[in-house]
């Protein structure tokens, strides 16, 4: 029972920390061989929409 806290707020710290990947710029630049800049193109938004709207 003890070791269900540090369980969650480790669980917590490293889900916050994976969330703050720039996942969609990532992917971008793998699959484009950083060709396409998604802060410079499209709406200018690193997401993914902007993302899948760039590279199809």
């Amino acid at each position: 029972m003890p070791l269900r806290l540090p369980r969650l707020i480790l669980a917590a710290a490293g889900g916050y920390l994976l969330g703050t990947v720039p996942s969609a710029d990532i992917a971008s630049r793998l699959a484009k061989g950083g060709v396409v800049d998604l802060r410079s193109s499209g709406s200018r938004n690193p997401g993914g929409v902007n993302a899948l709207r760039l590279l199809g």
